[in-house]
């Protein structure tokens, strides 16, 4: 994510677009914070490497089967024709820095596979002889790997299921089945009182160890998140891998029944309240997958658990359904069915990305974080675009919208316009710079 984010703002040098301003909101920053830290030591990597071909670097935070692991990479490695090395590092180190760590060490018949915080990887181009190269299961084979043991990983940091199908594939076997997650019972009464008269109190429960990846990041939700009722959110430590998880959401939820309460359990976000269950169950998916490296990668719950607040908010406003589509999108008899003509420019900016796009789709050991960068942006203007939308809908609300209303709608045609032919995370970047004009023209109404 982080080279992705280095090829826009080169792209807006190039063709005069600034668009260094238009990431994710809270994701720029922890870039940042992520970027500050200084760069892997391959050699010290690879002395550890040399001594123990499972390389665990100091404070990583994942668990794993050790037996289980090297009896899978002794197996992998007696069917490649390097060596099978594992690198498990701490959060916020993805896989790529650490490969590119290694690059002047490996031989080229040497299999690397990282786990970056929580997220198990490789390189896909290589890896296997190609095998993997392109689309997978889910859309790519990053995500088929770490999404499809999502709640196990996320619930309990134990990434021994997705370090065991990327070493199945590295001979060439398919990946086994995924084990159901953690089994599920109630929590002790005394641990639901105890979170309840926190939640009581201050609507906020951090119950993280000292050393879990979420202590201290606390998302609070926004005042006009509770417009259509109040959050009680409790943070709570990861549960032991192999054992089942307590579960103090459908107690806690009992005990504040007018209330949508959040419960995150390690990484994994999980909510119930009054009203839709579809909503609650829309608003999740949509954080957890917007927020999916965030949480595996970078380790912050609390991205996800804004997300979730945003999501939600605009459901119960009747900005969207309970699935998720926005109720009410400008019609074409407001904009004409046809883009303005000062839309033309960025136009000739998105031609020009797409030749810059291939040259960076061609760089074949950035596949993983383009397509990180891409979904990302995609969900991201998604969530502006249901923003203006909501927006929209409140102006047609007054006597007199005023000229700003009939223009946000025509950008925001044009915004959509520009998405549904989005094939890089640059070409979005125009959608979001051209809907976020739509919103400031609505706020410069009010």
């Amino acid at each position: 994510m982080r080279r992705a984010a280095a090829t826009l703002a080169v792209l807006g040098c190039v063709l005069g677009l600034g668009v260094s301003g238009t990431g994710v909101p809270g994701t720029a920053a922890t870039a940042g914070k992520a970027q500050e830290r200084p760069e892997p030591d391959g050699e010290a990597i690879w002395r550890g490497l040399q001594q123990d071909p499972v390389h665990v670097m100091p404070g990583a935070q994942a668990r794993f089967d050790d037996a289980t692991i090297r009896q899978q990479r002794r197996s992998a490695d007696a069917e490649v024709a390097g060596t099978v090395y594992i690198v498990v590092a701490p959060i916020g180190r993805s896989g790529i820095s650490i490969r590119n760590a290694l690059d002047d060490h490996l031989g080229e018949q040497d299999e690397l596979i990282t786990v970056g915080g929580l997220q198990v990887g490789t390189d896909w181009f290589e890896f296997a002889g190609g095998r993997y190269y392109g689309d997978g299961p889910e859309g790519d084979w990053s995500n088929a790997v770490n999404r499809r043991h999502a709640r196990t990983v996320m619930t309990t940091y134990d990434v021994t299921a997705p370090l065991v199908d990327v070493l199945r594939m590295a001979r060439r076997a398919d990946p086994a089945d995924p084990a159901p997650p953690p089994a599920r019972e109630p929590a002790p009464r005394a641990t639901v009182d105890r979170l309840a008269t926190d939640l009581e109190r201050d609507r906020i429960a951090d119950g993280m160890s000292t050393d879990g990846i979420g202590h201290g990041d606390i998302e609070r939700p926004p005042y006009d998140a509770e417009e259509f009722g109040r959050f009680r959110i409790a943070y709570l430590p990861p549960a032991r891998p192999g054992q089942p998880v307590d579960d103090p959401l459908p107690a806690l939820s009992r005990r504040f029944p007018e209330d949508t309460v959040v419960v995150v359990r390690g990484l994994w976000v999980d909510a119930a309240g009054p009203g839709d269950r579809d909503a609650v169950d829309t608003a999740l998916q949509y954080a957890r997958d917007n927020r999916n490296d965030d949480l595996l990668w970078l380790g912050r719950p609390a991205s996800a658990v804004g997300d979730f607040y945003e999501r939600i908010g605009q459901i119960r406003r009747g900005t969207l359904d309970p699935r998720g589509v926005p109720v009410k999108p400008p019609s074409a008899d407001e904009t004409g069915g046809v883009v303005g003509p000062w839309a033309f420019a960025a136009t000739g900016v998105v031609i020009a990305s797409v030749s810059a796009g291939a040259w960076w789709w061609r760089r074949r050991r950035r596949q993983e974080s383009e397509a990180r960068a891409f979904r990302l942006a995609s969900a991201e203007l998604t969530a502006e675009l249901a923003r203006v939308a909501a927006a929209i809908t409140v102006a047609d609300g007054r006597d007199d919208p005023g000229p700003g209303r009939a223009a946000a709608a025509e950008r925001y045609a044009t915004a959509v316009g520009l998405a549904e032919q989005a094939t890089t995370d640059a070409e979005l970047a125009v959608a979001l710079d051209v809907a976020g004009e739509a919103r400031r023209m609505l706020e410069d109404v009010r």
